[in-house]
């Protein structure tokens, strides 16, 4: 994401993956799902979860939801 001040972590990833024998991928990456979660830009990439609420489970896509907590 260019934010490293130079490459001794892709070194390190690339010798732990060898060690493990796992295949190394290098991605390009961006900071944007960070700057919306500091921004407060909370679109559907979040899930918000009010006070008096829980997180549950959908057995879905969605993998989690916030539902009302009982009580």
């Amino acid at each position: 994401m260019g934010v490293e001040p130079d490459d001794r972590f892709e070194r390190s990833t690339r010798e732990e993956a060898a060690t493990r024998s796992w295949q190394f991928e290098k991605l390009q990456g961006d900071l944007s799902l960070l700057a919306k979660l500091v921004n407060g830009d909370w679109d559907d990439d979040f899930l918000v979860v009010p006070p008096g609420w829980r997180v549950a489970s959908t057995h879905d896509d969605g993998v989690i939801h916030a539902s009302k907590a009982e009580t």
